[in-house]
């Protein structure tokens, strides 16, 4: 129902809404259960630092670039819940979550639930150094909204997305 009204967190000029970025995300997130501590043993083993509580974009970025075992690494965002949502970042190893960051808190696998979208490592890449709506230039993340705009806006919006913020300055 509010997908036809305007609310707060929509950008004027561009093409798409804030319910739009919603519905993208419920139509394309996957969802994970649990958390698996060798896992992510395994992952921070690969890396020369030390994960840090309240850092899941920064850890989970970190380890996406760097981790050198024989698995594909995923760099997640979305929202995690133990008691109540979250937004959250963590990584995903075959299919498995490996959340370093909740890992810090937790001396035992959790059931803890997990429902985001993969963000490739190329779109981080990409537009890290530019500032959005959602996010400052060289923030760690989070990258979620930008992701999902880019994928719902028209041609001519990217540079106008990416310029925002700089302009307001």
């Amino acid at each position: 129902m509010y997908a036809q009204h305007s609310v707060f967190g929509d950008l004027k000029g561009f093409s798409f809404t804030y319910a739009d970025i919603l519905e993208w995300f419920l139509e394309n997130a996957e969802e994970f259960t649990g958390n698996n501590l060798d896992l992510v043993e395994e992952v921070r083993g690969s890396m020369p630092f030390k994960p840090e509580i309240k850092q899941c974009y920064h850890n989970s970025m970190t380890y996406q670039n760097g981790f050198r075992g024989n698995a594909d690494i995923d760099y997640v965002e979305g929202w995690a819940t133990s008691v109540i949502p979250l937004n959250h970042a963590w990584n995903v190893v075959n299919d498995r979550v490996a959340d370093t960051t909740w890992a810090l808190i937790r001396e035992k696998e959790s059931n803890d639930d997990y429902i985001g979208v993969r963000i490739p490592a190329s779109f981080i890449g990409r537009v890290i150094s530019h500032s959005s709506p959602y996010r400052e230039a060289w923030c760690a993340g989070p990258f979620l909204y930008d992701y999902i705009a880019v994928q719902l806006m028209n041609e001519g919006e990217y540079e106008r997305y990416f310029q925002r913020n700089a302009e307001e300055e």
